[in-house]
């Protein structure tokens, strides 16, 4: 009689990882996230609370949800591709989120919140970004901004909110802008 031994391995979990490199540093750098010394990947949840990477041309990063603007001011500059399943940009009052593409392609597959109850901004600036989810651009008591260039596109298949609900003493601001 043959004994068979066999292994499972573990189900693969969510990690949410923090930028903590410089604004100089490449998205790629596993030491630049805190925790577990590597690069947020499909299943994970990416969060910069500072002036962040930038995605290179030629590269593409994949991950479950993109935050920017959780507790601190932060940004990311896309040259390259971003692919997300979930993107929140300026989480927090007062709090800014931006995400900058020059050049770059965004994949987005469910909602996106560009402002929720901070301050959030999308610009494209040569690039194109296709989300197959709702667009809140000021939700709550956030400010929100897409701005496109003459040579950008974004497509949308679900719809776009501009605007929030009014909170007493507070209001949202929704923007999107279109040059060219």
């Amino acid at each position: 009689m043959r004994w068979r031994s066999s292994a499972i391995a573990p189900a693969a979990f969510a990690e949410s990882i923090a930028w903590v490199g410089s604004s100089s540093d490449d998205w790629f750098s596993p030491s630049s996230w805190f925790g577990y010394t590597r690069v947020p990947g499909a299943n994970d949840l990416a969060a910069i609370d500072a002036q962040g990477p930038t995605i290179a041309a030629g590269r593409v990063a994949e991950i479950d949800e993109l935050s920017i603007g959780i507790t601190l001011d932060g940004s990311l500059s896309v040259e390259g591709g971003l692919k997300t399943s979930n993107t929140k940009l300026g989480n927090k009052d007062l709090v800014a989120g931006t995400l900058n593409f020059s050049g770059g392609d965004w994949s987005n597959k469910h909602d996106i919140f560009i402002g929720g109850v901070g301050i959030g901004e999308v610009s494209l600036t040569g690039s194109r970004g296709i989300s197959g989810g709702n667009v809140y651009l000021g939700r709550g008591s956030g400010h929100g901004w897409l701005t496109l260039d003459n040579l950008s596109s974004f497509d949308n298949t679900g719809t776009t909110f501009v605007g929030g609900a009014v909170v007493i003493g507070r209001h949202s601001v929704g923007r999107a802008t279109i040059s060219g």
